[in-house]
């Protein structure tokens, strides 16, 4: 019997764009330098209905992410969960992170490559309007870009 081929996931819409407005890290990290990507979104400032994507962060090329951190700085108070991927596998680290638990970090040991870089995406899983939360991503250049 053949194999089924798998179908891939259609990509995401972009309804918001946080790519640009204050990520830190260091984009140009040499070869097998740490680096820390982070950005803080704020869904009172920028509701999302479900299934909104929200673009938090661009990877750099010849970037391999280690894991992700998502840290809820003010819960939602209502059901919330976001997640967690890139533009070609929305859920790539996590299909559901509670936005309403602000007691510790969460944490996702899912390490990916990324030889020509890419974009971090939250989607809401819930409509979300009070929720914030601090998204970091650790990793490093497994090439240099020259």
């Amino acid at each position: 019997m053949p194999t089924p081929t798998p179908t891939p996931s259609p990509t995401p819409t972009v309804d918001l764009d946080l790519r640009h407005s204050g990520a830190t890290g260091i984009p140009v990290a040499r070869y097998g330098e740490l680096l820390e990507l982070s950005q803080e979104v704020d869904f009172s400032e920028n509701d999302a209905a479900a299934l909104d994507t929200v673009q938090v962060f661009d990877i750099p090329a010849f970037f391999r992410v280690l894991g992700v951190c998502v840290q809820v700085v003010t819960e939602e108070g209502a059901t919330g969960t976001v997640k967690v991927g890139d533009m070609d596998e929305p859920a790539a680290f996590s299909a559901a992170v509670d936005v309403n638990d602000d007691a510790l970090p969460v944490f996702l040991d899912v390490a990916k490559s990324y030889p020509a870089g890419g974009t971090l995406i939250l989607t809401a899983n819930h409509a979300l309007d009070t929720a914030v939360i601090r998204v970091t991503a650790t990793g490093y250049r497994i090439k240099d870009a020259s």
